[in-house]
């Protein structure tokens, strides 16, 4: 246990002591339900009446109750998705790729410096 001063707005009780817990930085707290996206990174916690629906305010979609690291959590699946989603997808990815250009080349010049007429 570690040791920590609490300053009091009281004048009597100018400074107190009190022990605070040693638990590991992102660590859940006590008597909190983690929130789990599907890659395994931990996107919040949530109360333990917490229904699906307050999981989803996180930011995540499609999740059930299951157990992480033997603890209830609640953890995204994974969607699955369409032929057609998967292709747009697979297309969306390749077009940003395309759209980047290449890092090694120098940009050309603008094939002119007049002013555009209007």
């Amino acid at each position: 246990m570690a040791k920590a001063f609490v300053f009091d707005h009281d004048k009597r009780n100018a400074s107190k002591e009190i022990e605070t817990q040693d638990k590991p930085i992102g660590a859940c707290p006590d008597g909190r339900v983690p929130v789990i996206r599907a890659n395994g990174i931990r996107a919040g916690h949530v109360g333990p009446n917490a229904g699906p629906s307050v999981a989803q305010r996180l930011g995540v979609s499609n999740v059930e109750l299951g157990e992480h690291f033997g603890k209830p959590a609640w953890i995204e699946k994974q969607a699955k998705l369409s032929a057609p989603a998967r292709a747009s997808a697979l297309d969306r990815g390749a077009s940003l790729r395309a759209a980047k250009g290449s890092a090694t080349r120098t940009p050309s010049a603008p094939k002119t410096t007049a002013r555009p007429k209007r």
